[in-house]
């Protein structure tokens, strides 16, 4: 799971390396910056592109409701 959290790709699941990502990598005219962020539930790890900006208890509060959803 690598789902992007707000901005232009908000939603959208990109796997790839690397800990900052470039909307504009992925689609041309789109400008969000995300970098990744890391989420341990019981022993499983999951990934997720945080948009530059967010507000932390927003951001928590989507990939809470991915994992539930997952």
């Amino acid at each position: 799971m690598n789902i992007c959290i707000g901005g232009d790709l908000d939603g959208r699941d990109i796997d790839l390396n690397g800990s900052q990502l470039k909307a504009s990598d992925i689609e041309e005219g789109k400008s969000s910056k995300y970098y990744k962020q890391k989420y341990i539930l019981e022993s499983d790890m999951y990934f997720f592109w945080i948009v530059y900006g967010i507000k932390f208890d927003e951001a928590t509060e989507r990939v809470e409701k991915n994992l539930r959803n997952k």
